[in-house]
């Protein structure tokens, strides 16, 4: 039974879809439930991802929601062009903040959440506890991380002067301004790309503080 009066509901609903995304196309609506497409088509245009929000179409309750669509239009522009400011769009949310980790260049030192950090594509790592003991064994990159992990961990580190490697250095600035939430330290930053995503980050975590991190 339940089957039967699924198949009537397909039958009934198909055509009434079908006849709304017609009207929409008609008048001027980009109609499609493929977000990746959609992007890609906006990025080859060299249009605004503002763009992904003109997507319209008629579904029926199996299908993606036309917000679902969107969100995802604008996070796939993110990733395709590396424009970490182009995930403003989807704030306030986590799914903001994974748009920018998408749009940026993987960090060298990754932050992992057992409080431990991993440089070198996980070649190496330690623990936040054992980054404040030294360690003659552990390479440069790796006494750098600890330094970073610190300031991502630690309440009462928030220094990253003492870092040369002018990468690195931008990799720690961007952990300082998310932790603070302040915009501000995201200047010294020389990544173009890195300075976009700090500032979109730590200004939603300064505008709506529920987005950080317990």
């Amino acid at each position: 039974m339940e089957s039967f009066i699924f198949t009537i509901y397909i039958i009934l609903t198909t055509p009434l879809v079908l006849l709304g995304n017609g009207a929409l196309w008609v008048i001027g609506y980009n109609i499609t439930n493929d977000a990746k497409g959609a992007a890609e088509q906006i990025v080859e245009e060299q249009k605004e991802p503002e763009e992904c929000y003109d997507i319209r179409f008629f579904t029926n309750v199996f299908g993606p929601t036309v917000d679902s669509v969107r969100r995802t239009c604008v996070y796939e522009y993110a990733k395709l062009t590396s424009d970490p400011s182009a995930c403003e769009l989807l704030m306030p949310s986590a799914y903001g903040l994974s748009c920018i980790g998408a749009a940026s260049p993987s960090p060298r030192c990754s932050m992992e959440f057992d409080r431990s950090v991993r440089w070198n594509n996980h070649g190496g790592e330690a623990t936040i506890e054992e980054c404040q003991k030294e360690n003659l064994t552990r390479p440069d990159i790796g006494n750098i991380c600890c330094h970073i992990a610190s300031v991502y961990f630690l309440e009462n580190v928030n220094d990253c002067t003492s870092i040369e490697n002018a990468e690195l250095f931008d990799e720690c600035t961007l952990t300082l301004a998310n932790k603070l939430a302040d915009p501000e330290i995201c200047q010294a930053i020389t990544s173009e790309v890195l300075k976009a995503a700090c500032i979109v980050r730590s200004t939603a975590l300064r505008k709506y503080p529920q987005l950080r991190r317990r």
